[in-house]
């Protein structure tokens, strides 16, 4: 038997546009489309009202869903960034993966520690779930792009898989240079001594043109 959920027969859903579904512990689909969330009862079909959920992510366009082991579901938006719902009290926190603003979340997946592994408009961002830091990898670090395709991500032990707009990317988290990700070569622009001002400073070194340099030499 086919059943059809569309917005003409039940009025609750916010978008005939469904953009991913996970289930939770509840016996609950949730269904993220591209006017909001929504929360189905899998039993009889009910839709539940969220609009008691702050901030109102009801309304955000969502990209991709993730439900993890602590009972939360983290919510994946185009332009509105990442959030993080408490599936038993339904409390919502906005989720900064880095200190500089992220908009778009592709897709979510987790590792095998349980941190997340985050595609972002900038890049890929390894996010540790205990300390709430994020670590960014783009294409300055040898990846061909930082557009993926939305849901497109699947981690199998230390293997990550990654769908682009230039095609899949695999790399190893244990060894990323094996991989064929290139880590960023450290450049030395500047450095600063206590109590020295710019010019004072520059007087120490031995050699002045920092980025040519594996050492840093000081006069004394």
């Amino acid at each position: 038997r086919v059943v059809h959920i569309n917005t003409k027969v039940t009025p609750q859903l916010s978008s005939d546009y469904i953009k991913a579904i996970v289930f939770d512990q509840y016996n609950q689909a949730w269904i993220g489309t591209g006017l909001g969330l929504n929360c189905m009862s899998i039993s009889d079909g009910t839709f539940f009202t969220l609009d008691h959920v702050y901030p109102n992510i009801t309304t955000f366009y969502i990209n991709t869903l993730y439900r993890d082991g602590n009972g939360s579901l983290w919510v994946g938006t185009q332009e509105e960034g990442l959030y993080k719902m408490n599936l038993k009290s339904k409390i919502v926190e906005k989720i900064d993966l880095l200190p500089l603003p992220i908009n778009t979340i592709s897709s979510i997946v987790s590792n095998s520690v349980g941190n997340l592994i985050v595609t972002t408009n900038r890049g890929v961002v390894f996010y540790d779930v205990s300390t709430n830091q994020g670590i960014l990898r783009s294409n300055l670090d040898g990846l061909p792009t930082n557009q993926y395709m939305t849901n497109a991500v699947a981690q199998v032990g230390d293997n990550l898989y990654l769908g682009s707009y230039k095609g899949l990317i695999t790399f190893n988290e244990g060894n990323k240079q094996e991989q064929g990700i290139r880590m960023p070569k450290i450049i030395l622009s500047g450095i600063a001594i206590a109590n020295l001002d710019e010019a004072q400073t520059s007087e120490l070194l031995q050699f002045r043109n920092l980025n040519t340099q594996d050492q840093i030499k000081l006069k004394h």
